[in-house]
């Protein structure tokens, strides 16, 4: 039998893992900017703004991709290859939960 007690333990540690999966230093940065759709490398770079670099954010990229929130297409026909990163339906549905904590962010400070 669950009491209310587990159910609340059960949505602290859902609620940590949530926070932990987007805690990377550019990672909402990443979702913002493949909000607005699919994105090569270098249009990245340049949206998820300065102080980023090539090297951060291959590795947040491949991190995003490991935990399911973003994936890539490769168009092989194009010369050098051609590589898009979009968002998937896990790391859409982190959107309206971010929106509410910057909605609370800007109501609390």
């Amino acid at each position: 039998m669950t009491t209310e007690l587990d159910v609340a333990d059960a949505d602290w540690h859902a609620a940590r893992a949530t926070i932990e999966l987007v805690a990377g230093k550019w990672t909402v940065a990443v979702l913002g900017s493949l909000a607005t759709g699919p994105q090569r490398h270098n249009e990245l770079l340049r949206t998820v703004g300065s102080g980023i670099s090539d090297r951060v954010l291959i590795r947040t990229l491949r991190a995003m991709e490991s935990s399911g929130l973003v994936g890539r297409t490769v168009r092989a026909e194009l010369s050098p290859p051609g590589v898009s990163y979009f968002l998937t339906d896990r790391g859409d549905s982190l959107l309206a939960p971010l929106r509410q904590c910057a909605r609370w962010w800007t109501l609390n400070t």
